[in-house]
């Protein structure tokens, strides 16, 4: 018998990643492709469905074309953005481009939603705080500003849902995708016909949602043709991208593990949801892992990857494929690291937890002078990252019971040694970089492996891939010279920053649209 891998397809905001594992968790064979994104209105991005599955397939192709001879494909199970989504015809196609996870175009369902039913009853229900993010107010855009469109909608999809679609000519979802959409009963694992019946959305159009690591189909000829998959491979339900890194990060400890791209979240792997609503007014969200039986929380910390990417495009003017583009940034940040007296709010349209205040979601650059510059600036938003994770840490401390002198940490950042020692520095812990390069890919992965019956069960296969997984041995811990410094400026400044530039946010006209 020809020796197994595990492939996981990790659709994230900027890339579409294909990664082939052994079993044990190791790396075999990686490609990847731009996603498709097109920003038709500030604050607005649309993804080309079609185009998305083509990258998709193409990364896909070519990891499967780069495998070792003699080793096959055993499943495939995919770790996308959770409230990115889009309708489709009753025969499966787009009907529209799939509006991303970050659009702002659905902001003023919140409010809906408060008059509706009230944010407690929604938080009590889905585990999530009103946010017009969610795919639910995506889908009440699209019927109130596109009835054309939505006349023809069979089914409601997000990333995941459109994936196995292609791939299995089915579309499925998992409990953890689902509960994105803020439509979904985080206790009864089902859709919940009172938010349903609150958003005005029919329950046929929400696709069937299972266990993660559950297999729901086979590749189809057609998805083999395009893949280089073998044509009846299992298709397994993965995840919500931050929640499947975390499966395979957090380790039997249970780690907190910080989740660090576009945007960064903090997440934890718990027993059961809190007592309460402690998480309501913190936008700390509470619902399924993708272990059976298990709760995740999961803190926003806000933009983190997208701010600099924001100053990559608008200050320093360079393209997306501008070469070693983020080296080249950071090498203008100053030497040694000091802090500049600039200061940055990093909620540039995206609230925050544990202060989450969508309303006044408005970024800010304080205390510049003509002396600073770019690289300041730079410096300045990677802080800002820095303090609100550390605002975090001590929330769901003191108020989740989530104690840990170390913190996992997963994604870009890992790769970028200052932003790491800022980390540890502004935030008083230790951090670990994970194992995984791959993380949210290889948890997929894994769960892919449950489903295919090549691990007995989760605990198994996340045990079997700890090695690779969970500790890098890498472990920056604070600077004891600058620690002082940073932590004045938090206790000083950061905590204050909400509550002196939140007046001006009302007055504030958005950007013409």
């Amino acid at each position: 018998m020809s020796p197994a891998c595990l492939i996981g397809l990790d659709a994230g905001t900027r890339e579409v990643r294909a990664g082939a594992f052994a079993l044990d968790g190791t790396l075999l064979a990686l490609a990847r492709r731009p996603t498709p994104t097109s920003r038709p209105r500030p604050g607005w991005a649309d993804i080309d469905g079609e185009a998305l599955w083509a990258a998709a397939a193409a990364a896909l192709r070519e990891a499967v074309a780069a495998l070792p001879s003699g080793v096959e494909p055993a499943a495939v199970a995919a770790a996308t953005v959770g409230e990115a989504g889009l309708p489709v015809d009753a025969h499966g196609r787009a009907l529209r481009p799939i509006i991303a996870w970050f659009d702002i175009r659905a902001a003023g369902y919140a409010e809906y939603w408060e008059k509706a039913l009230g944010s407690e009853r929604v938080y009590a229900i889905s585990g999530q705080t009103l946010d017009g993010l969610f795919g639910a107010n995506k889908a009440m855009w699209v019927r109130d500003h596109e009835p054309e469109v939505w006349e023809h909608a069979a089914a409601w999809l997000s990333t995941e849902d459109w994936l196995v679609l292609r791939l299995t000519g089915s579309p499925c979802t998992d409990y953890s995708v689902a509960a994105r959409t803020m439509l979904f009963d985080r206790e009864k694992r089902d859709w919940s016909a009172e938010l349903l019946a609150a958003a005005g959305l029919e329950a046929r159009l929400m696709p069937p949602a299972g266990q993660s690591g559950t297999m729901v189909g086979r590749v189809t000829p057609e998805a083999a043709a395009a893949t280089g998959l073998r044509a009846g491979t299992p298709v397994v339900l993965g995840g919500h991208d931050h929640v499947c890194a975390t499966f395979v990060a957090g380790g039997a400890e249970g780690m907190p593990v910080d989740s660090t791209g576009s945007a960064e979240a903090l997440v934890a792997s718990v027993a059961r949801a809190p007592a309460g609503d402690a998480g309501l007014a913190a936008h700390v969200n509470c619902y399924a892992d993708v272990v059976p039986g298990r709760m995740v929380l999961l803190a926003s910390v806000g933009l983190a990857g997208g701010l600099v990417d924001w100053l990559r495009r608008e200050v320093w003017r360079w393209p997306d494929d501008e070469p070693d583009a983020y080296g080249r940034m950071f090498g203008e940040i100053r030497s040694p690291l000091r802090p500049t007296g600039a200061m940055c709010f990093p909620q540039f349209g995206r609230g925050a937890s544990p202060r989450f205040e969508p309303e006044r979601a408005r970024g800010a650059f304080v205390g510049l002078t003509t002396g600073h510059s770019r690289g300041d600036l730079l410096q300045a938003v990677l802080e800002s990252s820095c303090f609100s994770l550390r605002h975090n840490l001590v929330w769901m401390a003191e108020h989740l019971g989530v104690v840990s002198p170390r913190v996992r940490v997963l994604g870009g950042a890992v790769n970028l040694p200052l932003w790491m020692q800022m980390k540890a520095t502004i935030t008083g812990r230790e951090f670990e970089v994970a194992g995984a390069g791959e993380p949210a890919a290889l948890g997929a992965a894994v769960l892919g492996g449950v489903g295919a019956g090549e691990y007995p069960d989760h605990a198994a296969g996340a045990a079997a891939v700890s090695a690779a997984a969970v500790g890098s041995g890498v472990i920056v811990g604070p600077d004891a010279k600058l620690a002082g410094a940073y932590r004045a400026l938090y206790e000083q400044a950061w905590l204050r920053l909400p509550d002196q530039l939140g007046p001006l946010a009302g007055a504030l006209p958005l950007p013409e649209a």
